[in-house]
Parts: structure tokens; sequence; C-alpha cells
């Protein structure tokens, strides 16, 4: 069976389609997810490069594929590039296997959104608290009570309705 993972992580693609990190989500972390299943597709934003930084690490492989969304940084960045972001989205709904939805995810909840529509059933994986994450002393943004309980209501009803729960 072949799973489907959707994270608020951005990769490093380069001109011959191979996918890099510069963080800890590198080939490595997959493999404990193909300990599981076929095949991972992993759906995160991904940044056309030229050439991969110093330290970067593959991330694609045989087993493990790469779904990129459009690149954008921060909430503008993400309203110019709305339109293209969600067809890259629709485009990523799976029709057979499993969903993995990393959250608190930006990505993960319009995938969601997407996947309830169709009945589609999915998991989660609880990353973090949007709840503590937006909180007054640690987030100094002028959306920042907004988020903070937009982003909390979309992560329980993610958990309500995901046949599935890690936290």
């Amino acid at each position: 069976m072949d799973v489907t993972v959707a994270l608020e992580s951005r990769y490093l693609v380069t001109p011959d389609g191979c996918v890099w990190s510069q963080g800890g989500m590198a080939l490595s972390f997959w493999n404990h997810y193909l300990e599981v299943f076929d095949r991972v597709r992993i759906v995160a934003r991904g940044a056309r490069v030229e050439r991969v930084p110093e330290g970067s690490s593959r991330v694609d492989s045989e087993n493990v594929s790469f779904h990129g969304l459009p690149d954008y940084q921060g909430p503008w960045e993400y309203i110019k590039r709305y339109s293209s972001v969600r067809r890259a989205i629709r485009a990523a709904a799976p029709s057979h296997g499993a969903v993995i939805l990393r959250v608190a995810s930006h990505i993960g909840t319009c995938l969601e959104r997407q996947l309830r529509k169709s009945d589609y059933p999915y998991a989660v994986e609880v990353l973090g608290d949007p709840y503590e994450v937006f909180a007054p002393q640690c987030i100094h943004h002028p959306l920042r009570g907004f988020f903070r309980l937009r982003f909390t209501r979309d992560m329980r009803r993610q958990c309500r309705c995901a046949v599935a729960a890690a936290y």
C-alpha cells in the first residue's frame, strides 16, 4: 500500500528533478514509513534551485516520490499564489492508498478539506499546538489572534474527523 504524507515543509528541487532537504526531513526520515508502506509520496512546497546548498540531503528515491506545491513563504506570498497552490493540492489528493496529514499545517488543512469533500479517510500526526504557537508572547503579528483561533479550530476538526491519530 502507498501513503501520501502532507506536511508544512519546504524542499529544494534541482533541474534534474531530484529533491533535497536542508533540514531533518531527508530520505532517512521517510524510511520509518517504508517499514509499513510500499511507497511514500510527499506533498509539500518545492523551491526550484540550480544547485543544492552545502549540507543538503537527498529526499527522493525509488520508493519516495515528491508532489511539489508552488513555493511560498508566509501568508502574503501564499495569498499571491493561492490559485496555483490550491490547484496543486487538488491534484495531490490520491485516488488510492493511505493519507497522513502532519499537522498543524496549512497544506494539511487544504488537503484535508479536499479529502472530506470526497469522503476519503485520512490519519493525522499532530506535531504542535497552534493555540500555543500563536500565544501573545510567542508571535507578534497583526493577524496572530485570528491565526490562533482559526488554526486551533482546523486542528480540532482534523483530529475529530481522522480515522487515526498520533500525538
